[in-house]
C-alpha cells in the first residue's frame, strides 16, 4: 500500500494500454482523490467510508489510446491520507497489475 502527500500531484505509473483500474482502500481516515491520466483532470473520487475495507475499486478508466500515458493521483484533502493497493492496465489482449 502506497501512501501519497496532500495537495500533491504524484506520479504512480507511466503505462501503456487502453483501461486503467485503480485499487485500494476505503475507510474514515481517507480522502478524496483526482487521478491525471496525460495531464488531463479524469475523475475525482472519495475514498471516505464508515468502516475500513480493503482492495476496493477506486475508479476505471476506459477508452484510451494504446500508447504511453503518464497517471498521477492527487490528494485533495489536507490532513487525510491516500492509499493505493494495486492498479490493473488493460492493453492488447493483455491485463497487466502493478
Amino acid at each position: 500500500m502506497s501512501r501519497f502527500s496532500p495537495l500533491v500531484a504524484t506520479e504512480i505509473s507511466s503505462i501503456s494500454g487502453t483501461a486503467i483500474e485503480i485499487i485500494g482502500p476505503v475507510g474514515p481516515t481517507l480522502s478524496c482523490y483526482t487521478l491525471i491520466v496525460d495531464n488531463q483532470i479524469t475523475f475525482k473520487y472519495n475514498a471516505s467510508a464508515p468502516v475500513f475495507v480493503a482492495q476496493q475499486t477506486l475508479g476505471f478508466v476506459t477508452g484510451l489510446v494504446q500508447q504511453e500515458h503518464s497517471l498521477f493521483l492527487r490528494n485533495d484533502v489536507d490532513g487525510l491520507s491516500l492509499a493505493l493497493d494495486a492498479f490493473k492496465v488493460w492493453g492488447q489482449g493483455v491485463a497487466c497489475f502493478g
